[in-house]
């Protein structure tokens, strides 16, 4: 690296540098062979971004006799601390594979090497992003750097120096020509969940912040993300699905082997893939349920996103209890720990609603949430600021609901924006799609949760204006433009998968083209399952496309016919 910083002050010599290794090294504690081995073998299940440059035969060895890993040189950019951005910059790691960089000095080898360092850190910049709302330090566009390959022969081929028998057994495999059929493509998947997360977090942290708002622009960016989240679903998340059988058969019978982290490391990796999934879907919708004075959005968005949501909840949650009773939790990675507090906070809400003939029990998922990360309080500190998280936020909730019982007269104007005749409260929603941007202010992280803000009553004896006027004025404001609406934009061409219409073409042709591609979207919402992200995207596009139907119905009305000429 360019540079370091230890204690302050920055450390400018590679000379300096070697001499606080060699310290380092020897004060590095000797470990017995098993304790040695056990340590090498967990590393990777529990640490996976940071273990991306690890080679566990040089691991081993190194450590064994006190020497300091090349990795570990990097760990600090790894770990992505503040004092070792500038050297990411100056040293222009991201710009690795660039031709005049690659063709200098490095093996292919050594090549894959600072990839692995770079997107290890890549990893890092981009959960710090999603956690606590910094930008990232390097930007997507400026990255070059190919992406890992061969996890499978990185991880245990190579080099061999031990004399541990296991340890030899799989470097002979991993050093084989059939290596690659171990290698799941992992770590690149990885990267892939990471660059998306990245995506994600910077859209909903800037969505509502914006000095000009421009609905089209705003609309383009939500479905952009929403089927990027359904491509990753379905190539990455259930391709294959997480195997817990195999979970329960490996943990017994292979515990403390390298055989044991050879299976567990992919499981975990589709364990991980699955969460910030979640993570994302929920941080995504999570942003439609956010209202802002002066930017209208349709109450059937807010609806449909409580509604997704909370189907998310429910299946994470389900997925951690799950994973609890089959993996012991000193196994569980740090970074995916956090991921379930969206869903969290989604069942916080929902505890306050009680529908009818309600099969969730969400208030059952929540105890046994907080049970699992109780017991991962011993193993990680993450847990139990979590928990203290969510004890805060629920009394801020019963807070805010107590306070809005003075206004029950208000308790129907929250019926379009609500699940169920007693989802009668604003929800608690971060505005800027991350829960830990608390650092200056708590409630200033949320949206309005008081009633008379959430519905922009400013005078109170607004209250008792005359009852028709006051639902003419609703259905006048449920019946805006699309266009200023901010249901879905004009300009359909930019969505994905949609073609729209020349603006030269006649009437005629402009109304057999909605038209059809109203009977389209139509079909595809009768088959799609109420809470699937498609879902959301057909019931719009029917809204906006019926829209346009009666509209050229109005302009032409010849063309109130379904038979066409071609």
């Amino acid at each position: 690296m360019a540079e370091l910083k230890t204690f302050g002050r920055y450390k400018e010599t590679e000379d300096e540098i070697c001499a606080d290794i060699k310290d380092v090294e020897a004060s590095l504690e000797s470990l017995s062979d098993e304790r040695l081995f056990k340590m090498v073998v967990m590393l990777p299940i529990v640490f996976p971004s940071v273990m991306m440059p690890v080679r566990l035969p040089e691991l081993y060895y190194k450590m064994k006799n006190k020497l300091y890993p090349d990795y570990l040189y990097y760990a600090m950019v790894a770990l992505g601390r503040a004092a070792t951005l500038f050297s990411v910059k100056v040293s222009r790691i991201y710009q690795l594979d660039l031709s005049k960089i690659k063709n200098k000095m490095y093996s292919e080898e050594e090549l894959e090497f600072r990839r692995r360092v770079f997107w290890a850190f890549y990893s890092s910049d981009r959960g710090t992003t999603s956690f606590n709302g910094s930008f990232p330090i390097v930007q997507d566009l400026d990255i070059v750097v190919n992406l890992p390959i061969n996890d499978f022969w990185w991880r245990y081929g190579g080099e061999c120096e031990v004399e541990h028998p296991e340890i030899i057994f799989w470097n002979h495999i991993a050093n084989s020509e059939n290596n690659e059929q171990y290698s799941k493509g992992d770590t690149k998947n990885f990267v892939k969940t990471t660059t998306l997360l990245g995506k994600v977090s910077v859209f909903a942290k800037q969505r509502w912040i914006k000095k000009v708002y421009n609905p089209d622009d705003d609309n383009c960016q939500l479905v952009r993300l929403i089927d990027k989240l359904n491509k990753f679903e379905e190539t990455v998340v259930k391709n294959p699905p997480i195997d817990f059988n195999l979970i329960k058969e490996t943990y017994p019978k292979y515990k403390d082997t390298i055989r044991f982290t050879v299976d567990m490391e992919h499981i975990l990796y589709k364990r991980t893939f699955t969460e910030y999934h979640f993570y994302m879907k929920s941080v995504l919708y999570q942003t439609e349920m956010v209202r802002v004075e002066g930017i209208h959005m349709h109450p059937g968005r807010i609806v449909s996103a409580k509604n997704i949501c909370v189907d998310i909840a429910n299946k994470q949650i389900d997925l951690i209890c799950k994973l609890s009773e089959f993996l012991p939790l000193e196994y569980w990675e740090n970074s995916t720990i956090a991921t379930g507090l969206m869903s969290a906070v989604t069942c916080l809400n929902y505890i306050s609603v009680s529908p009818k003939n309600d099969s969730l029990d969400i208030s059952s998922k929540m105890k046994n949430l907080k049970e699992v990360y109780r017991k991962l309080s011993d193993y990680h500190e993450i847990s139990a600021i979590l928990l203290m998280y969510l004890d805060r936020l629920s009394k801020f909730i019963k807070e805010t609901h107590k306070e809005n019982k003075k206004y029950k007269q208000l308790y129907k104007n929250m019926k379009k924006y609500s699940i169920d005749d007693s989802d009668v409260h604003p929800w608690i929603v971060s505005k800027y799609g991350l829960l830990f941007l608390i650092q200056c202010c708590f409630e200033g992280s949320f949206t309005n949760t008081k009633l008379t803000d959430y519905l922009y009553i400013k005078n109170l004896n607004d209250l008792y204006v005359d009852e028709h006027q006051e639902t003419s004025s609703s259905d006048f404001d449920d019946k805006k433009s699309t266009r200023n609406s901010n249901i879905f934009p004009d300009q359909i061409e930019e969505l994905p998968g949609i073609v729209s219409p020349s603006r030269n073409k006649s009437h005629k042709s402009l109304y057999k083209t909605n038209y059809d591609q109203y009977i389209k979207y139509g079909k595809l919402l009768e088959e799609t399952d109420p809470n699937a992200v498609d879902n959301y995207y057909y019931q719009y596009m029917v809204d906006f496309l019926s829209e346009k139907v009666v509209q050229d119905i109005i302009n032409n009305p010849v063309n109130n016919r379904t038979n066409f000429e071609t």
